[in-house]
C-alpha cells in the first residue's frame, strides 16, 4: 500500500513537470503567431500604399493624356 501511495506520487511528480513544459511550447507558438500577424500586417500596409502610389500615378497620367487631346 505504501509502494502504491509512492509511486502514485511520483508519477504525479513528473506529470506536473510535463504540463510545465508543455505551457513553455504553448507560448512560444504564440508568440511565434503574433510576429507572423505583425509581419502579415506590415506587408498588407506596404501593398496597400504602392497600389494608392500606382492609382495615383495613373491618375496623373490619364489626366496628362486628356490634357494632350
Amino acid at each position: 500500500m505504501e509502494w502504491t501511495i509512492f509511486l502514485l506520487f511520483c508519477l504525479s511528480a513528473i506529470l506536473f513537470g510535463l504540463s510545465m513544459l508543455q505551457r513553455d511550447r504553448s507560448k512560444d507558438v504564440e508568440k511565434q503567431l503574433e510576429n507572423l500577424s505583425i509581419q502579415l500586417m506590415k506587408e498588407m500596409h506596404q501593398l496597400e500604399k504602392k497600389v494608392n502610389d500606382l492609382e495615383a500615378e495613373n491618375t496623373v497620367l490619364t489626366t496628362k493624356k486628356m490634357i494632350a487631346k
